[in-house]
């Protein structure tokens, strides 16, 4: 299997799409919390080498984009990659969404991943819309 399509999503955003039926993505944590109104988050796959364990105490945007980034040139498209199609392989939806809490818009780590793994394979990884536009007749 290849690697699997990508998005990445707001825990939030993710959620309220969920109480309008079936998600057509499978929910991938990369945070390191855990969303308390969502409690079968627990039982999503988890992805510890795309959470930003230990750089939280970094204020600056720009530093903390830096520091991520340098872990994710440390871990590899390919490591990556292949924790990524283990995940899928378990999965019934063909398209992962990688979340975390921050608000869309706003700097996060799934953005900067999204910009990092853009980069390094051409791939654009798109922010699920949180405003999910109603079809009009």
């Amino acid at each position: 299997m290849g690697t699997p399509t990508l998005a990445t999503a707001q825990w939030t955003a993710l959620w309220r799409l969920s109480q309008q039926g079936p998600l057509a993505v499978a929910p991938v944590r990369i945070s390191l919390g855990l969303p308390r109104f969502w409690g079968e988050a627990k039982r999503f796959p988890y992805v510890a080498e795309l959470a930003p364990r230990g750089l939280f105490g970094i204020a600056d945007s720009d530093e903390f984009d830096e520091a991520y980034t340098r872990r994710l040139d440390q871990i590899g498209v390919d490591r990556i990659a292949a924790r990524l199609d283990a995940v899928a392989d378990s999965s019934p939806q063909e398209t992962l969404a990688l979340c975390c809490f921050e608000p869309t818009g706003k700097p996060c780590h799934r953005r900067t991943f999204a910009r990092w793994w853009h980069a390094k394979t051409g791939i654009v990884v798109p922010e699920i819309d949180p405003q999910p536009r109603l079809a009009t007749r």
